[in-house]
């Protein structure tokens, strides 16, 4: 009987890089752009009483599946300083480039105050925080007219929640559980259930640091973005026994449409059953698809325009939608092509693919950049 293909001989076949990542971070970052042209379109609602309701919930848990897994790597190899520090230089400086052009250029251009009144108020010194994982949208006096008003950045909520997801990897690592796949995959599963059971039995944690931490850990949306990561890296550490099957993953598919057709997304939207549910097929999915012979278009062939996609396009959007109200949410999507891809291209080139060189001795993808 012929050997079974696992995720481990897919990795050790294509060197470690898996030849569909870039193709799948690409799509998923578009989906992404698409989804918020909805929302500043206010077609939200209409697409979430659709049965595409779960695969636009879906993106960014797949993205952090993704990340996961492929941190995982970085993580096992290094030592921890060496690790955290590959992963702000990957995160932070294509960031603090968004952070200061929307706080330097887009907000002076499209506030309603005074320049002197703009840069005194609190809020613009406040948005700087967001380097640093401190969310916040509001610049003073931007987007105060956009159907979607005063939110500069709506894409900046996942921040906090990747590098935190980052810093539990590191503990993880330093507590001697990061080369265990079941132990990693227990966390997954415990903290989502852990969501689950707090959310449906509406228990309200008290206030203070515990509180507020417990909130963000669990009840928040993007709480449930830190065990996808976890289940990312629990394939990761388990690749050499998770089967590398196109029926596998035809069945989580299956899976996936039978739970977006059965529901009614304007209703689940947020139920923690949902990410539950559909996280082990999910994170297959993500995984299965990154390791597939998936072609690479020629435009993305010469570098990873994925994060500065989803970084900038955000402004960029409330940019059009502030000269110009489509109607329409394809419009406004056609109408943000060119710029979003143009920013983002140039954010990968000047930006993120020098920082990525500067990390060629401990860093794999670092190395293969700077080469």
């Amino acid at each position: 009987m012929p050997r079974r293909t696992t995720f481990k001989d897919r990795l050790d076949a294509v060197q470690g890089f898996g030849p569909g990542f870039e193709l799948t971070r690409l799509i998923l970052a578009s989906g992404v752009v698409l989804w918020h042209a909805l929302v500043i379109t206010s077609s939200e609602p209409e697409a979430r009483s659709t049965p595409l309701w779960l695969l636009a919930w879906a993106l960014v848990p797949m993205f952090f599946v993704l990340s996961g897994f492929l941190v995982t790597k970085s993580v096992l190899r290094l030592p921890v300083r060496n690790y955290l520090l590959n992963r702000v230089a990957r995160i932070v400086p294509a960031l603090a480039v968004d952070i200061l052009l929307c706080a330097l250029i887009i907000g002076p251009l499209m506030t309603v105050f005074p320049l002197t009144a703009y840069v005194a108020d609190p809020a613009f010194g406040q948005y700087f925080l967001n380097i640093f994982g401190w969310v916040h949208y509001f610049l003073p006096g931007v987007f105060l007219d956009n159907r979607l008003p005063e939110t500069v950045n709506g894409s900046l909520w996942t921040v906090p929640y990747e590098l935190g997801c980052y810093g539990v990897l590191a503990v993880l690592m330093a507590v001697a559980v990061m080369r265990r796949a079941v132990a990693t995959g227990l966390l997954a599963g415990a903290w989502l259930l852990a969501s689950w059971l707090l959310m449906h039995f509406n228990i309200d944690p008290s206030d203070g640091t515990v509180g507020h931490a417990v909130r963000f850990l669990l009840l928040q949306q993007g709480s449930k973005l830190v065990p996808y990561f976890l289940a990312g890296a629990t394939l990761y550490l388990g690749q050499a026994h998770v089967r590398y099957d196109w029926r596998i993953a035809a069945a989580c598919v299956v899976a996936v449409v039978a739970l977006s057709l059965g529901f009614d997304g304007a209703w689940y939207w947020f139920r923690p059953v949902v990410p539950f549910v559909v996280c082990a097929p999910l994170a297959y999915l993500t995984i299965f698809l990154g390791l597939s012979p998936l072609p690479t278009p020629p435009s993305i062939a010469k570098g990873d325009y994925s994060y500065g996609i989803y970084l900038y396009h955000f402004p960029l959007l409330q940019v059009i939608d502030h000269f110009h109200r489509f109607e329409a949410w394809w419009q406004l999507l056609l109408a943000a092509v060119v710029p979003v891809v143009a920013v983002a291209m140039f954010s990968w080139h000047v930006v993120e693919r020098p920082a990525l060189a500067l990390r060629r001795r401990f860093s794999l993808v670092g190395a293969r950049v700077a080469a």
